[in-house]
């Protein structure tokens, strides 16, 4: 039985080519921060994207290393799929109950 995956928030695509960009599998927390921030993420960006990569089981944090696992990595190198808004539904126009 296949479970469908949620696509990854706008936040988590960041952090994935943050990843890529330094290309190792442990990066120091502390430069993960700064290079989200240097990328306009607030603190909740950096937040929910760590909360993404642990819901896939990405990533581990072990004392002030952040630590991914190789399935990040090929997310990483090979790009993902981004969450899209859905388009808003246009205004229902109805006909008005007198003309027929």
């Amino acid at each position: 039985m296949s479970t469908r995956r949620r696509p990854l928030p706008q936040s988590a695509a960041i952090a994935l080519d943050v990843i890529a960009d330094v290309g190792a599998r442990e990066i120091r927390l502390h430069d993960f921060e700064l290079r989200m921030h240097q990328r306009g993420c607030g603190s909740r960006a950096v937040s929910d994207a760590l909360k993404a990569f642990e819901r896939r089981g990405w990533h581990t944090v072990s004392g002030g290393m952040l630590c991914v696992s190789d399935a990040a990595l090929d997310a990483a190198r090979n790009g993902t799929g981004l969450h899209m808004r859905k388009p808003n539904r246009g205004k229902r126009r109805r006909m008005m109950p007198n003309l027929f």
